[in-house]
């Protein structure tokens, strides 16, 4: 009884032990798959919710550029039509420039020559004609009519015709729809040929000196600092000798012109030689030193608009000492808009 007791009482716990522990053992693999594709699947999804979140991220982020950079690139995106529109109407209407065979009118050659010569020419053989200084006559007839489209028909064309630079080409393409609408809209207010065809020349140089300005004065006006060291820097002599040479010859030109050296009645070279000293002389000599850069770009617009001054000037007031009185107002209302601040500080300290 005592040997069978313990065989009976612990053989069932035996046989459960050893009838439960495979089934543990089965069922571990089981569960450990489990986890495996639980781990696995939930990795799946991690990266999908990963996934779409930088998605959703992007969008956002994309969201918010495109709200933000909106209003600042409109202005942009407004020009740049523009200048498609401009672009694609020039040449669609107007003399075609450099295409993609090679322009024989490149700078230097006979024929870009040929075309700035018939430019400028046919400009100012147009202002003579609207001015009535070349067939007069007391009625509106088809020569002075010709002058006061003479900028559009002939100058623009000469000028597109050559190899020019893309923002030349650029100021072309506005003045061919700019100078149409000026010679249409202006003699509904001033029955005039002369008024129309200065409006088309003011029109033509500022479209210039807006597009071509720093090009055109850094590729004729004489240089001033370049990345060698320019050795008329402030306060040495040859700054100082620089300075006294513009603003003497400036003050000799107006002498000049006002008559009171080599006085007379009749326009002569030295009379003329005053009227041009500003641009001859004074923004040369002042360009020719080390200046700051708000100076050097108030020198380079007056290069470009004291010419204009003594072209224009004349066929209203024919006085020499009334143009040099021009160039030095422009001179020094362009030094008081661009350097200011330079003569408030040296005022000051």
């Amino acid at each position: 009884m005592n040997t069978l007791l313990p065989t009976s009482v612990y053989k069932p716990p035996i046989t459960n032990f050893f009838s439960i522990n495979p089934s543990i053992h089965r069922l571990t693999p089981r569960i450990r798959t489990k986890r495996f594709d639980v781990r696995s699947s939930s990795n799946e999804l991690d990266t999908k919710t990963v996934e779409g979140e930088d998605s959703k991220e992007e969008s956002v982020d994309v969201t918010n550029t495109s709200s933000i950079g909106g209003p600042s690139s409109s202005g942009s995106a407004i020009d740049k039509d523009l200048k498609k529109v401009v672009q694609k109407t020039a040449a669609t209407f107007a003399p075609r420039a450099s295409t993609a065979s090679k322009n024989p009118a490149v700078p230097g050659s006979t024929l870009y020559t040929v075309f700035e010569v018939q430019a400028y020419a046919s400009m100012l053989l147009g202002g003579a004609l609207s001015y009535n200084l070349i067939f007069p006559s007391n009625e509106p007839d088809i020569w002075r009519l010709m002058g006061m489209w003479s900028i559009w028909m002939f100058t623009i064309p000469s000028l597109r015709a050559r190899d020019c630079s893309k923002n030349e080409k650029e100021a072309l393409n506005y003045l061919f729809l700019l100078v149409p609408l000026l010679n249409v809209i202006i003699p509904f207010f001033l029955k005039s040929f002369a008024v129309v065809w200065s409006a088309d020349t003011v029109a033509f140089f500022a479209m210039y000196a807006w597009k071509v300005v720093q090009k055109t004065a850094a590729t004729f006006a004489p240089r001033a600092s370049t990345a060698s060291k320019n050795p008329a820097v402030p306060g040495s002599t040859l700054y100082t000798v620089f300075e006294v040479q513009a603003y003497a010859s400036m003050l000799l030109g107006g002498a000049l012109s006002y008559n009171l050296i080599f006085p007379s009645n009749e326009p002569d070279i030295w009379r003329l030689m005053g009227m041009w000293s500003i641009w001859m002389f004074t923004i040369p000599s002042l360009r020719a030193r080390d200046c700051s850069k708000n100076e050097k770009e108030a020198l380079n617009y007056l290069f470009l608009l004291v010419p204009l001054l003594n072209v224009i000037i004349p066929f209203f007031l024919k006085s020499f000492g009334v143009v040099w009185s021009a160039d030095t107002v422009a001179f020094f209302a362009m030094y008081a808009w661009k350097v200011i601040f330079l003569f408030l500080f040296i005022a000051v300290f």
